[in-house]
């Protein structure tokens, strides 16, 4: 296969533990993704050669956000 780039944000979803309401949990859990992101990650967990075009902020969101994905594939 040869290799794949997608380019495209990358989304940070915050979500409240326990499928709850913001308001009914002072609790939250975070997602890296994206659409494009998704599709590289996936399609790198099948053994394609991907590489994923972006910006990220210069602090610890982005640090760990590219944290995230490294660790995903």
């Amino acid at each position: 296969m040869n290799q794949i780039i997608t380019f495209g944000e990358v989304l940070m979803r915050i979500s409240p533990r326990g499928n709850k309401k913001f308001i009914q949990s002072n609790m939250v859990e975070y997602y890296f993704g994206g659409t494009e992101l998704n599709v590289g990650i996936s399609i790198a967990n099948f053994g394609g050669d991907v590489k994923h075009i972006s910006s990220v902020s210069d602090d610890f969101i982005g640090d760990t956000a590219i944290s995230y994905l490294i660790n995903s594939v």
